[in-house]
């Protein structure tokens, strides 16, 4: 497949030879472990792990740099005030200087909208929530909009990935790879769109740049502070210790540790409490083959507004996966 992340285990990285690669860098990511964060099997990983795991996700970054774009600023100076989880996350501040420059910004309407996150909620929901949201929180301030955009859509995601990527595999190159992954990007999200995504905002790289600001910053024991998914500890208040959250993290050679922010607000606090047992609940269905977990994973999701609807969910997903037979 062509994941939207890599899972890189960097502590055995299969098939690279010492020729092939920075052994310095290498030998400094031992013990660490890097995943896609947008899943249940990291915050598993997380739990059950003897070593370091840090999930990394290029959402944040590019809603940072593109604010910081509008803004004028370069994204190297300035502290971005972003938290949440993976896929649920809010940026409330920028800071250069000593001044919170976000204010600036939510009070121009023209600025507001001249980027992708600000286009896709509208000035007036950004500027009534006191901060931008991760571009996935569309689907839950905006649900049955999006619910409608892709019902009447010709195709849906799933099924365009899936035969894009087996005309990828079928005559695999570097310039058919650069042509998927950008035809992949420029069509992102396209059901909430009424134009083309901006050029601009699909500079800057993807996964595959936060993955090497890391392992650069850990092989050369850089202090460089990046948007990362780690395990709580005491960072947000509201959430317990074990849970996996998304924010700032102070990155040198002895890994990534996350670096304390304001609380969540009820509004945000109560959405990401919600997802995490939904998680929970998702985690023990895998690991026990309780399918009264794989319901309530179901019938809890904010997305899901019927215990009906859930249960006709689970049993269509085992009916066309029979992998998932082992849930009793």
């Amino acid at each position: 497949m062509l994941p939207r992340a890599g899972c890189m285990w960097l502590s055995d990285p299969p098939g690279i030879s010492a020729d092939s690669c920075n052994e310095k860098a290498i030998a400094a990511c031992v013990g660490h472990q890097l995943h896609e964060p947008g899943r249940p099997g990291h915050r598993s990983h997380v739990r059950t792990a003897g070593r370091p795991v840090i999930g990394i996700c290029d959402s944040p970054a590019g809603l940072c740099r593109r604010v910081a774009r509008i803004l004028g600023v370069d994204p190297a100076t300035a502290w971005f005030d972003y938290a949440g989880i993976n896929h649920l996350g809010w940026l409330r501040g920028v800071h250069v200087g000593g001044d919170d420059l976000l204010p600036q910004l939510l009070a121009e309407d023209d600025a507001l909208e001249s980027f992708e996150e600000g286009k896709l909620f509208g000035a007036q929901w950004v500027r009534t929530l006191g901060a931008v949201p991760n571009e996935y929180l569309y689907y839950y301030y905006f649900t049955r909009d999006a619910v409608a955009a892709v019902q009447s859509g010709s195709s849906f995601r799933g099924a365009f990935l899936l035969e894009q990527q087996r005309a990828f595999y079928a005559d695999p190159s570097l310039p058919s790879w650069e042509r998927t992954r950008l035809e992949r990007e420029t069509t992102y999200m396209a059901e909430t769109r009424d134009s083309e995504r901006d050029s601009c905002d699909l500079d800057g790289g993807g996964y595959e740049n936060v993955a090497l600001a890391l392992m650069r910053a850990i092989a050369r024991g850089d202090h460089t502070t990046l948007i990362l998914n780690v395990r709580n500890g005491s960072v947000m208040p509201g959430l317990s210790a074990d849970p996996v959250v998304e924010g700032p993290g102070l990155v040198n050679s002895k890994g990534a540790p996350p670096i304390s922010t304001a609380p969540l607000d009820g509004h945000e606090l109560g959405l990401t409490v919600t997802l995490k047992a939904v998680e929970r609940a998702v985690i023990d269905a895998a690991r026990t083959g309780d399918r009264e977990a794989a319901l309530r994973a179901f019938a809890q999701h904010p997305l899901v507004d019927s215990v009906t609807i859930a249960c006709q969910l689970l049993d269509a997903y085992v009916s066309v996966h029979p992998q998932l037979s082992y849930l009793h």
